[in-house]
């Protein structure tokens, strides 16, 4: 068994938890439309500077450029972020001069549906690659109700490193 079949086993975590990963870039003259012609890889969401958010109409700050890992929700932590590498790796070079240039991230959600979450731990691998990128690694991870009553009180950690 190697070490990425250990992590799965040790994960637990409920399984109505959820998690969400992407990789994004964000710089106040970042064109996106720049940054998918120079990787050939079309995002998962994308926007310039000036552009209103969708749900306040207030302008963004900076462009970004978002790729998600295309995973499902229910699927673990470590999958994502094999996921989301693959899919920048054909394009692995423009992606770390450009987290030379732009502010770099790769953000992780996870939702818990129990007092344990899951087990989070980065593979030497994994944590050499985001280092190339340039990236951030930046965590949300909310404990909510495990029988899904969204009314019941919820213990929030955001954006821990």
């Amino acid at each position: 068994m190697n070490t990425r079949q250990v992590l799965r086993e040790l994960s637990g975590g409920h399984p109505a938890d959820e998690r969400r990963v992407w990789f994004s870039l964000a710089g106040p003259d970042l064109d996106p439309d720049a940054v998918t012609a120079l990787t050939d890889i079309r995002p998962s969401r994308s926007w310039r500077r000036g552009d209103p958010k969708p749900r306040t109409g207030l302008p963004y700050r900076d462009g970004a450029w978002l790729l998600e890992s295309g995973l499902a929700a229910s699927d673990e932590f470590h999958d994502h972020l094999d996921a989301l590498i693959t899919r920048l790796k054909p394009s692995w070079s423009a992606f770390v001069e450009l987290g030379q240039r732009y502010e770099a991230t790769v953000d992780v959600v996870i939702c818990c549906r129990e007092a344990q979450g899951p087990l989070i731990q980065l593979l030497p691998d994994v944590a050499a690659a985001l280092s190339d990128l340039g990236a951030t690694l930046s965590f949300d991870i909310y404990a909510l109700p495990a029988d899904g009553d969204v009314g019941a009180p919820r213990m929030t950690f955001a954006n821990t490193e």
